[in-house]
């Protein structure tokens, strides 16, 4: 039932605002899951967007070596 209460939201988002104002790297603490999943996310898509050109294109390799060539 505490969890519906808006009084316990407002005390958290306050908590973690002054966190946040006190010791700004709380912020940095904060969003670092979410940056590292969109990093994640983008080296993934980079790779099948790569993989998709290799099979749609054979000739269009790309300029350094792949890792079957190493």
């Amino acid at each position: 039932m505490a969890a519906r209460s808006p009084s316990l939201w407002v005390l958290i988002a306050a908590s973690v605002t002054t966190a946040i104002m006190v010791h700004p790297s709380v912020a940095a603490l904060l969003t670092l899951p979410i940056q590292l999943g969109l990093l994640v996310v983008l080296r993934w898509t980079a790779r099948r967007e790569g993989r998709l050109i290799e099979r749609t294109y054979p000739s269009a390799r790309l300029s350094w070596p792949s890792r079957e060539a190493r």
